[in-house]
């Protein structure tokens, strides 16, 4: 207990005195119970994280120490299970040749009209207007599984016949063994290596080698209906540099153009041009998709519909269920230079690299 300076007189200390269990019983000045309450009360909290850091963290560890120490096992997988493939669309579906077919006529009309107000949106656009393209940018529209006909409801269909004359076919869900989806992924090879005696055929993750061999899929349910919406601003004061990076990301094998409808239903997502010029420090433009899109509220009730409480809309990404899907736990960069630390202590040079994947979420394929 410290008692407090008196400027070369004598020291002085209060001394306690009888009182309540809560009231000061003296003055100890410096001391950590300066009011003399006993209450036992100044205990640092204990947190269940570690801190931050620790200086023990900057002790350099000896070589003999290293070589004892085992590499931290880092993106262990999880064991995980296939998932159900996508049911085949039942046979015997009706001729389907134009728009009139598919939706009920005044539904019909809306989607024309929208998609006539969309094109000369773009057209403004192109001419430089970009303030008038906004102003012709069509509202949003949700058009409702209600709105098909019912001989033709219980069908997905797709439209890109229509382009060569033909009837639209009913769509054939992605699969190895059926249609397969664009991927730079061999799945050829992943097969044999994930069937019986290949290199994963005891790989715990199933799921993940099923979605690489079949296409990836976000967990997102079914949409009831359409959904039709514009670029964003951006892309229409940019649309030069827009079309010139859509067109990239065609030729590139990543995506592709259609002037009319590609599929029925169809859900669209907005475009847009990111500027990242003033972060970059030198003209930079970036092609944006917006998968959260719409936004809420908006998001609750899309501007096509009218007084139509059930027809909810949520964005791509909001709409995604995650629950089944195992932690991710990413590698610490203390692990890696923990890992580095202990092969060294064999005599080998070790190389800390990192991959850079151009277009990294176009290379597998999706469904």
């Amino acid at each position: 207990m410290l008692d407090r300076a008196t400027g070369g007189q004598a020291e002085t200390r209060c001394t306690p005195v009888e009182a309540g269990p809560t009231q000061a019983l003296g003055l100890h000045v410096g001391s950590d119970d300066p009011h003399v309450l006993q209450l036992d009360d100044d205990k640092v909290a204990r947190s269940r994280k570690r801190p931050t850091f620790s200086l023990r963290s900057h002790t350099a560890a000896t070589p003999a120490e290293l070589a004892s120490r085992p590499v931290a096992r880092m993106n262990a997988p999880v064991a995980t299970a296939e998932t159900c493939a996508s049911p085949v669309q039942a046979a015997g579906h009706p001729t389907v040749r134009s728009l009139n077919d598919l939706l009920y006529p005044s539904w019909a009309k809306r989607v024309t009209h929208w998609r006539r107000q969309m094109r000369r949106c773009l057209t403004l656009a192109e001419y430089g207007d970009w303030r008038a393209a906004r102003r012709m940018r069509p509202a949003d529209l949700l058009v409702p599984s209600e709105a098909m006909l019912p001989a033709v409801r219980a069908w997905e269909w797709d439209l890109r016949p229509w382009a060569l004359g033909l009837p639209a076919v009913p769509t054939v869900p992605s699969s190895f063994e059926g249609a397969r989806p664009a991927t730079s992924v061999d799945v050829e090879r992943l097969a044999r290596e994930t069937g019986p005696g290949g290199d994963l055929e005891h790989y715990p993750d199933r799921a993940i080698l099923q979605q690489l061999r079949d296409g990836v899929s976000d967990d997102v349910p079914p949409l009831t209906g359409s959904f039709l919406c514009g670029p964003h601003t951006g892309a229409l004061q940019h649309i030069e540099l827009a079309t010139t990076k859509l067109n990239a990301v065609i030729e590139g094998g990543w995506g592709s153009a259609h002037s009319n409808l590609p599929y029925w239903p169809m859900r669209s997502d907005p475009y847009g041009i990111a500027d990242e010029t003033a972060r970059a420090g030198k003209p930079k433009f970036r092609l944006t998709n917006d998968h959260s899109w719409p936004p809420a509220p908006r998001g609750e009730f899309a501007s096509g519909v009218i007084g139509d409480a059930a027809a909810r809309l949520q964005s791509l990404n909001g709409s995604m269920d995650r629950s089944s899907w195992p932690e991710a736990r990413l590698p610490r960069v203390h692990q890696v230079a923990e890992a580095a630390a202990v092969l060294q202590t064999a005599g080998a040079r070790v190389t800390a690299a990192a991959v850079d994947v151009v277009a990294y979420y176009k290379q597998f394929g999706r469904r």
